[in-house]
């Protein structure tokens, strides 16, 4: 097994996060790595040592960070309603293919300000497409939606040094980073 590699320093800087030793299991290096799916974890004694994928290649790690996500049920939708990307597709006001149906959150998937289309699963993103169908549905003059998709973590939240990352943009693009600006 390789040595396992340092993803944060001691003051959490990007530039250890985006280095050539940073591992990310979804296609973000250069180059890309194909998409593979963890096994197991492997480690004694209650320590983590590597996580095994199922293409058998292990990767050394002393720490694993799991995120469970959940997909859109959309079994109990009619079918004559349009779905792309596991969502409900919608237009610029959160309409679906029913002129009396819209669509917001989760479940929604809408026209990207960077063109083509996304899904979107975070608070922010379902805060303000509800917003957007209450008003379009009201009949109220309305701005098409435009959003700047946010996400965010946070780890050791509630300790005397958490680490907070806030991703602005379309996650199906190479990620840019900068000191506290977006580009």
């Amino acid at each position: 097994m390789e040595q396992p590699k340092r993803v944060f320093t001691g003051d959490r800087d990007l530039e250890a996060l985006t280095s050539p030793g940073a591992i990310c299991l979804q296609g973000r290096e250069d180059p890309p790595r194909q998409r593979d799916v963890v096994s197991e974890f492997v480690g004694e004694g209650g320590k983590v040592s590597g996580a095994k994928l199922k293409s058998g290649e292990t990767i050394a790690c002393d720490l694993a960070v799991v995120g469970a996500g959940a997909q859109p049920n959309l079994e109990w939708c009619p079918a004559e309603l349009k779905q792309e990307q596991r969502g409900l597709l919608v237009d610029a006001n959160m309409q679906t293919s029913h002129p009396d149906v819209y669509a917001v959150g989760d479940v929604a998937t809408f026209p990207s300000r960077y063109g083509g289309l996304l899904r979107c699963e975070n608070v922010d993103h379902a805060r303000k497409s509800a917003a957007q169908a209450v008003k379009a549905a009201m009949k109220l003059s309305v701005e098409p939606y435009s959003y700047l998709p946010y996400f965010y973590t946070r780890i050791f939240e509630y300790t005397d040094s958490p680490i907070v990352f806030n991703f602005f943009g379309d996650q199906h693009h190479p990620p840019r980073a900068s000191s506290g600006r977006l580009e």
